[in-house]
């Protein structure tokens, strides 16, 4: 299995829940992969950092999480762009969003873990499949 993650994974995966645990464990000891798209890991480190977790405490959490070659971090580049572009011509969604989705699509990923409802439109068009609790 495939995944991207949307920030909402990291910060569940933050708050150790029990959930985000075991896809991370499917992940690492299992045959799972997970992307994460630069604009994730720089939301879901300024919203750590609002909740008051130390820059070096956050480094500390992606150095963690990035100490497996089946987790990448994707920059953003001009492939990425253009299916920005068409995304939010095409439906209408924050460009945020569109990044992520861009990902998970140019990716070639299973499940987008998100418990974002913004994506719905997307889900119901059969762009992305979400996996949340």
């Amino acid at each position: 299995m495939k995944y991207c993650s949307d920030t909402w994974f990291l910060i569940k995966l933050y708050e150790k829940e029990e959930k985000a645990i075991e896809i991370i464990k499917e992940i690492r000891f299992g045959k799972g992969r997970l992307i994460i798209p630069a604009v994730v890991y720089t939301e879901t480190g300024r919203k750590l950092m609002k909740r008051g977790v130390s820059l070096k405490d956050i480094n500390a959490f992606f150095e963690n999480l990035f100490n497996s070659n089946k987790i990448e971090f994707i920059v953003i580049d001009k492939s990425i762009s253009d299916e920005v572009i068409k995304l939010c011509n095409s439906f209408n969604i924050a460009i945020m969003d569109s990044f992520i989705a861009a990902s998970y699509k140019l990716f070639d990923c299973d499940f987008l873990l998100s418990g974002d409802s913004d994506y719905d439109l997307l889900v119901k068009h059969k762009y992305l499949k979400r996996k949340s609790w």
